[in-house]
């Protein structure tokens, strides 16, 4: 039987941030919260218990009606809530909303309810009793899902109704089997996902900080990321804010991804971020969305001037799923899909931290169909992608399947196309670069005839440079963007 807390509360609010409270005076079981708001429109919502815990995670996007369930036992928990006590006191709901005025009510139940959701995993361990934020102590970066070595394919920005996207975490497992993916990376706006399906596909942690400057992937963190604007650094939403959470990022065992740097009105607009603190950048953003063709392009160029000037930064790929497989940005259109573009890696065996490690190398290449065997070596032996070849002779030699008639290979030396040549499907296209310059790269581009990019591979490097662009601002001013 349910215990009524405490209902009819009710909020009337006038800024675009507001703190609810609402009283627990018994222990129970599952703790249930019903919201009902009077707008539908774009709110997150954060709870937060009287020890100042984070409990739970909620983007609302139109939705009039919230249902979150807590509990001990992951098991019976909504998704990106953390399990623990029912702690008795005064518990608080954080909300950020996009309008500037609307009505709440909240019900609270307390007792024994049933959870209905699809079977999860549960990845959080208990809370951390010395920081409000949660870590993910029991999800396992070493655990094997296949342990061979080999080309792994991925996807390293999707979305699902835990944020704004429409597929539900089991529909998005289901559609990611479909694309053959052997990996994702569960990257939901501002939510970094506290549990998950158990199943053949390996899934790993992340979040989509998403701000109003711009939005980056932190993938593979083992904790929560304070961004919010109310912070004394202003959070996401401040040039001092991004950094610390960039940093914060690398603190937690996180992969730092620039996402759709080139694309309108999303575009990156943090001038002060130090380019030390990115790891990788999304290259190529879902090619179905009308406006990616360009932005892609435009980060290529980008990209070429952060290799020029002596970084080891990658390009990823990422589909930034949001819709059902049956729907297109464009009447008519492809569809989006999860795993369009795929982003594949060479790790040693499909384990989270194996695929990661791979990231950080840069032992990728980013397509739409082709899949390539890469061969490649110097005078001193077998050299991989996103490493630094010591010899001056590079081979590269290029096994492509499943490309289409008609299409090309662009092999890219320090920003310039220096070999094209014609391509069919399961040829053997071979090239020799003589790298006798003291800093230089090179990388590879398949495309159609008509230019359209298929895919595109991470550099190899020669020697190193010392750098002279230092922030996101002189960057944006060499490549004359």
């Amino acid at each position: 039987m349910s215990n009524q807390i405490s209902q009819g509360n009710r909020a009337e609010v006038n800024t675009n941030y507001v703190k609810h409270s609402f009283f627990v005076n018994e222990r129970g079981a599952t703790l249930r919260l019903n919201l009902s708001f009077s707008v539908p429109n774009w709110m997150m919502l954060l709870v937060w218990d009287p020890h100042n815990h984070l409990r739970a995670q909620y983007l609302k996007i139109n939705e009039e009606n919230i249902e979150l369930f807590l509990s001990p036992d992951g098991s019976e928990c909504s998704y990106s809530i953390v399990p623990g006590e029912m702690t008795i006191g005064q518990w608080e709901i954080e909300i950020f909303s996009s309008v500037d005025q609307y009505s709440l009510q909240v019900e609270v139940e307390l007792g024994q309810h049933v959870v209905h959701s699809e079977h999860k995993q549960g990845w959080v361990k208990a809370i951390n009793q010395k920081d409000s934020f949660f870590r993910l102590n029991n999800y396992h970066y070493q655990k094997v899902v296949n342990k061979e070595a080999g080309w792994y394919k991925g996807d390293f920005h999707t979305h699902t109704t835990i944020s704004d996207g429409k597929l539900t975490p089991l529909q998005g497992m289901n559609q990611a089997k479909l694309q053959n993916l052997d990996f994702f990376v569960a990257t939901d706006h501002n939510v970094v996902p506290t549990n998950w399906i158990e199943d053949d596909i390996l899934v790993i942690p992340g979040v989509e900080i998403t701000a109003t400057k711009g939005h980056y992937n932190a993938l593979g963190i083992n904790r929560w990321l304070d961004w919010r604007p109310t912070c004394s650094d202003g959070g996401m939403e401040s040039e001092e804010g991004m950094n610390r959470l960039l940093r914060e990022t690398k603190e937690a065992q996180g992969i730092r991804s620039i996402n759709h740097p080139m694309l309108k009105p999303w575009d990156w607009q943090f001038q002060k971020t130090a380019l030390t603190e990115i790891d990788v950048v999304e290259i190529w953003n879902d090619p179905t969305y009308q406006d990616n063709a360009q932005a892609t392009e435009d980060a290529l160029t980008l990209w070429d001037e952060l290799l020029l000037d002596g970084y080891h930064i990658y390009g990823i790929g990422g589909s930034d799923s949001h819709m059902l497989p049956t729907e297109s940005y464009q009447e008519g259109g492809a569809p989006s899909l999860i795993g369009d573009p795929a982003t594949y890696v060479f790790a040693e065996q499909l384990t989270a931290q194996s695929v990661l490690e791979a990231l950080g190398r840069g032992e990728i290449y980013v397509s739409r169909g082709p899949e390539l065997e890469i061969e490649m070596e110097d005078e001193n032996g077998p050299v991989k992608l996103g490493s630094t070849c010591t010899g001056t002779q590079l081979h590269y030699k290029i096994i492509c399947h499943n490309v289409t008639e008609c299409s090309k290979v662009n092999w890219i030396v320090n920003g310039e196309v220096v070999v094209s040549k014609q391509m069919a499907d399961n040829s053997i296209i071979e090239e020799t670069f003589h790298l006798d310059s003291s800093y230089s790269y090179v990388r590879a581009e398949i495309r159609k005839e008509d230019g359209e990019l298929l895919a595109f591979t991470n550099p190899i490097f020669k020697g190193t440079k010392e750098q002279n662009l230092s922030n996101w601002g002189e960057l944006l001013q060499k490549a004359g963007k």
